[in-house]
């Protein structure tokens, strides 16, 4: 049995439209493991219907596409984030659900539970991936195949980043890091060397900042750069 480590690779909030960025995606697939769909923050209605080409296209190329949904840290309803899930299910094929917002109360983990059950049952192989942002607790693991433990600036990632204890128990890929407001490639390159020995096997970085880091792609050289970073640091 081997005991290699599978490579890390790019995990993209894609919440930008078919076009441009979603084409600079796609052909940077072999870096590019997940990307996240977002029409109108969930499916959109209506709005899904121009990404069901983009979605397919890029799972043929080898990029896994989840779904975004809101949970608004559980005060969201469940019937509401159901019905979200069965309207990309309804429309498309996705490699799973993303679902934002998450709280990390205990008293909130039999909600979560029960929405991951609901993805699984749309399909066993669909994933399921959380985002508190934070390390939540270890319980999240029992039902979460991904969970992102990092979601805040470069800043914050550089000089205040903090791992829960539980985090070495588990493999690298069950975790994801999303920084932005890396300005440089400079920045770049030193949170992918941060994040080697912070056990993330799933990352984005980014030199956009708020309201909406994650609306475009980083043009070049950022773009090529972060690719060849990942790569050099794995």
């Amino acid at each position: 049995m081997s005991g290699a480590v599978a490579p890390r690779r790019l995990a993209i909030p894609a919440y930008f439209t078919p076009g441009p960025f979603w084409s600079q995606l796609d052909a940077a697939a072999g870096a590019v493991g997940i990307a996240i769909v977002n029409p109108g923050n969930g499916p959109g209605g209506d709005l899904l219907s121009p990404y069901v080409a983009q979605i397919r296209q890029s799972r043929a190329r080898g990029i896994a596409v989840i779904g975004y949904v809101d949970t608004n840290y559980a005060d969201r309803p469940i019937g509401d984030v159901c019905s979200d899930i069965a309207a990309y299910a309804a429309r498309c094929a996705l490699d799973g659900i993303f679902l934002d917002q998450v709280s990390i109360n205990r008293a909130d983990i039999p909600y979560y539970a029960e929405i991951t059950t609901i993805i699984k049952a749309e399909s066993a192989a669909a994933m399921a991936v959380l985002n508190p942002g934070v390390p939540p607790p270890e319980a999240f693991m029992a039902f979460a195949d991904i969970v992102v433990t990092f979601e805040n600036t470069y800043d914050v990632y550089r000089a205040a980043y903090a791992a829960a204890r539980w985090m070495r128990r588990y493999p690298p890929e069950r975790f994801w890091h999303l920084i932005y407001g890396a300005p440089t490639v400079k920045a770049m390159r030193r949170a992918i060397t941060l994040n080697k020995r912070r056990r993330a096997r799933w990352l984005y970085v980014t030199p956009d900042t708020l309201p909406n880091p994650w609306a475009t792609l980083p043009i070049d050289p950022y773009w090529s750069e972060e690719r060849v970073a990942l790569g050099a640091s794995r």
